[in-house]
Parts: structure tokens; sequence; C-alpha cells
């Protein structure tokens, strides 16, 4: 909840102050949150729906991916190679590694087409 009520209070306030400066030209870039390192306990739905109704009272986007924490982002970047390469060792690892992926190019995905809407409305 620490890192949550740091968000609240250092960037969105910040980000708050900043919207006053549009008057002046001063372009405010948008803000997109990823809730990553998610943990299958009762606290992150808690911690997660309370970032989306958040995100909609300080005007900013939670993206609908969620990173989930798995072993398998840290033991690759110890090995220095990318989590969609680590799929060497038991089946059981190759599965994580594989949802991993899978959760990374969802995260790409999303934000291409956040970018693409954003470049086709100007």
């Amino acid at each position: 909840m620490a890192t949550v009520k740091e968000l609240e209070c250092g960037t969105l306030s910040t980000l708050a102050e900043l919207q006053n400066y549009k008057d002046m030209g001063i372009n405010v870039p948008d803000l997109f949150g990823v809730i990553y390192r998610i943990d299958r306990v009762r606290d992150s739905k808690q911690f997660i729906e309370y970032l989306i109704t958040l995100s909609k009272e300080k005007h900013y986007t939670v993206l609908n991916t969620q990173i989930p924490q798995a072993v398998a982002f840290r033991e690759a970047t110890s090995q220095q190679i990318p989590t969609t390469k680590f799929m060497n060792g038991s089946k059981k690892q190759q599965s994580k590694a594989q949802k991993s992926a899978t959760a990374i190019s969802n995260l790409i995905l999303e934000i291409e087409n956040l970018w693409i809407a954003k470049l086709k409305t100007g």
C-alpha cells in the first residue's frame, strides 16, 4: 500500500499541479500505469481495484495487461537474456517462462494500440 500512496501523493499530485500550466501552452503528457508483480493474495485485488478507481478520479490510465510476479523475470535478467528466450529447463519452468513472455507481449501490443490511436487522433 505504501507504493500506492506514494503514487497518489507524489506523482499524481505533481501531475495535477502541472495541469495548471496547460494554459501557458505547456504540454503535459498522458500517464499510463502498469500493474506488475501481482501476487495471488486478496490484498492485490484490493490494491488493483483502488488504483483503477483512483485512475478515474486523477485522470490517468491503468493498462489492462497485468504483469505477474514471476521468477522467470529475475532469472532471465540475471542471465542477461530476454524472458522470451528463457525457455530451457523443466516443463514447469518453460510454462512459467511462456506465461511471462505472453504477459510482456500483451503489454507491448496494448501500448502499440494506444500509440496508434493517439497518432490517428492527433
